[in-house]
């Protein structure tokens, strides 16, 4: 009995030009031997371990990493042969965009500490970039069930005088979706600033926390991804932001 896990690797957004590693494992779960040569003939994609010939003993296992390495942008998909009929070969996704036309851009939540009973807070979000920007989306997550979003604000932002600012607020699933698109306003200009705040209320019951702000998917299509005024698209670099409620000591986010 050979079994895949997971049965198939979906690398994302990626900028072309750099890479990222994903594994999958061979293993067999029954009696006898599962044999195969796990082998891959596509571009963009390589296989850095476990590529080869394999012979597996009930309860034995192989790991194969692949490495999707796009070098121009598009959907790049593959299938990783495991040369065994009892085994599917493993199907691999991945999106590349194009790379950062200068120096990397960079998105950046700011970090906050919070006295015991604090009811709210605002968390700034900042955008640096070098060339002109027709669109931005950010979609970041929190860790923690003791906060609700209540509002995105874009007074005094970079973007404020955009018409079209777009967001979607997810509670339940701790997360929130920012874009904005440049229609017929002037085009985001090179420069740093504040790009969009979020307004939080906390739960009179949370106790001390550490909780981490970070990058995240928001389906059905909402990715860290930054649009030039040509109309290339690419990831900026993100440095996620934290929240101290209450002073609490270092190793208490729930996310560890």
């Amino acid at each position: 009995d050979c079994h895949l896990t997971p049965t198939s690797l979906d690398f994302g957004y990626i900028s072309s030009g750099d890479h990222r590693d994903m594994t999958f494992t061979i293993k067999n779960n029954g009696g006898g031997t599962v044999a195969g040569n796990v082998s891959e003939s596509c571009g963009h994609y390589s296989i850095v371990t476990g590529d080869g010939p394999y012979s597996l003993g009930a309860g034995d296992s192989v790991a194969v990493t692949v490495r999707f390495e796009p070098t121009s942008r598009g959907t790049r998909t593959c299938s990783i042969e495991t040369g065994n009929a009892l085994c599917s070969n493993v199907p691999c996704t991945g999106e590349a965009t194009d790379p950062d036309p200068g120096m990397p851009d960079t998105v950046r939540v700011e970090s906050l500490d919070l006295q015991p009973g604090t009811t709210e807070f605002d968390l700034r979000v900042y955008l640096h970039n070098d060339e002109v920007l027709g669109g931005i989306s950010i979609p970041i997550a929190w860790d923690s069930p003791d906060i609700t979003c209540v509002a995105v604000d874009f007074s005094g932002s970079r973007v404020d005088y955009v018409n079209t600012k777009l967001f979607s607020i997810d509670n339940p699933n701790h997360r929130v979706n920012v874009g904005v698109i440049v229609f017929f306003e002037p085009l985001v200009q090179p420069g740093s600033g504040l790009v969009f705040t979020l307004r939080f209320s906390v739960d009179p019951s949370a106790v001390q926390q550490i909780m981490i702000f970070d990058k995240t998917f928001y389906p059905p299509g909402g990715i860290l991804m930054l649009s030039s005024s040509t109309g290339s698209s690419f990831v900026p670099q993100f440095v996620p932001g934290t929240i101290n409620l209450g002073n609490a000591p270092p190793g208490t986010s729930t996310l560890e």
